[in-house]
């Protein structure tokens, strides 16, 4: 690519005041996308093809990933690849391959229409999975990513979850609410059926759980309620249970130590009914700091004593709660 070149037309674009397309990135003039198209129809129909499935895996990329995910043979893959490298589209970086530059990617992937693409990136995906099946763990992400863009939407939240919940064992709380929030997004892409009612609950329990050390009260609260929501909806009275202790802890983060109190009881309540052990040392635990930080430390203790007494009942080697989040995940 003509740097020099690239660099005149993108000034002048913006001395003319185009916008901005991403926040970030430089607005990508149309004589540089003219100069890149040029070159791209130099290539044979199979580079361009390669080409176009390697924009799909991004920037850099491995040639197993590309051979497989194309479904070609190695041959073919490699004749490809070779074409790619001697026009200056492709460049090798040790064992892996990368686009010369990410302009050259952004061309390729834009001109494929959206089935186009919704197709690659589906075999994107399925060919990451047969890869990486020992271990998949490292690229949940990615996974996720591609079966999102393929609009294969059980797999998307599947993975998007198990990222979330990856992310947050190693107390990386903002990328866990993101990857939770993405789960959330595509599992409204999913037909409405009790299952996915159930995993949209739990899903915000997963974002409650990022969202609390990240100081995000008000966030997490609303997302409780709808988890409450949809536990009515479903008539899972153990995951309502849940939802309510766990607003009963929002709101006194908030704080709203009257609304806390009055959400803990209901949890307490729902609790007993159930005869739930894990659910009732959430429920007293949360009320019993509702309760105490009202300033009523008579009915604070008589509940932490009772979320201890429950906890270690029911489990004789369990440490006792002691923060809002190890009693609350169901």
């Amino acid at each position: 690519m003509d740097t020099p070149f690239v660099a005149t037309e993108t000034t002048r674009v913006l001395q003319e005041g185009a916008a901005v397309m991403e926040a970030g990135t430089l607005p990508l003039p149309k004589r540089v996308r003219d100069l890149i198209a040029t070159r791209l129809d130099r290539l044979s129909e199979r580079a361009r093809d390669i080409a176009s499935m390697a924009a799909v895996i991004g920037r850099e990329f491995d040639f197993e990933l590309l051979q497989r995910a194309s479904g070609l043979d190695e041959y073919v893959t490699a004749e490809g690849v070779e074409e790619l490298v001697r026009h200056c589209v492709l460049r090798g970086v040790g064992e892996r391959f990368d686009f010369s530059h990410n302009r050259v990617q952004a061309v390729v992937y834009n001109r494929l229409l959206s089935p186009q693409r919704r197709v690659r990136h589906r075999r994107v995906g399925e060919a990451l999975e047969a890869i990486h099946a020992a271990n998949v763990a490292p690229h949940y992400v990615t996974l996720g990513t591609h079966f999102r863009e393929g609009e294969v939407w059980d797999k998307a939240v599947t993975y998007f979850r198990k990222a979330a919940d990856r992310a947050l064992a190693r107390s990386a709380y903002a990328e866990g609410a993101r990857l939770a929030e993405q789960a959330i997004e595509a599992l409204a892409r999913l037909p409405e059926t009790g299952d996915t009612i159930a995993q949209a609950i739990d899903l915000r329990f997963i974002l409650r759980d990022a969202l609390a050390p990240l100081g995000q009260y008000r966030t997490m609260l609303n997302c409780l309620h709808e988890a409450s929501v949809l536990a009515e909806t479903l008539g899972d009275r153990r995951r309502l249970g849940l939802a309510l202790a766990s607003l009963s802890m929002a709101h006194r983060l908030i704080p709203n130590m009257d609304r806390a109190v009055e959400v803990g009881k209901q949890a307490v309540e729902l609790a007993t009914e159930l005869a739930d052990p894990q659910l009732q040392v959430a429920a007293t635990h949360h009320l019993g700091q509702a309760f105490y930080f009202l300033g009523d430390l008579a009915h604070g203790a008589d509940y932490l004593k009772q979320s201890l007494r429950i906890s270690m009942r029911s489990d004789p080697d369990s440490e006792p709660p002691t923060g809002y989040l190890r009693h609350a995940r169901g």
